[in-house]
């Protein structure tokens, strides 16, 4: 096999829609599993994740105690990201990392798409 046949290979392979191998039990997601929480952004970012399951999601998600939720905007080049990183990096300095953080970021910037959405969670 070729390059060009290597690189369709690995194309092929990798295109698939993660939001449909997600299991019907939502206990791994609910108990941190990262993977199961990157396929369900994946649906909900490309709207293929089944109203049922965003339903379950919501119910299962309602159950549980509160999370501390912090918003931060700003202009471009005013140091959002440089922000997020020293928050993020005291919050796990001063907790020994045994706190869990999650990022999402969206950049509403570009007028055709929306902008980016940008996740990251911290173990």
């Amino acid at each position: 096999m070729g390059l060009q046949g290597m690189i369709t290979d690995m194309i092929r392979t990798a295109d698939r829609n993660l939001a449909a191998e997600l299991p019907a039990n939502l206990d791994e997601l609910f108990k941190g599993n990262t993977r199961d929480l990157a396929r369900v952004i994946t649906g909900l970012e490309n709207t293929t994740l089944s109203d049922a399951l965003q339903r379950k999601l919501v119910a299962r998600a309602a159950q549980k105690d509160g999370v501390p939720v912090l918003g931060i905007t700003g202009t471009g080049g005013s140091g959002k990201s440089s922000l997020t990183d020293e928050l993020i990096r005291r919050f796990r300095i001063d907790q020994a990392d045994a706190l869990r953080i999650a990022v999402i970021a969206v950049d509403p910037s570009r007028r055709k798409t929306g902008g980016a959405l940008l996740a990251t969670a911290s173990a």
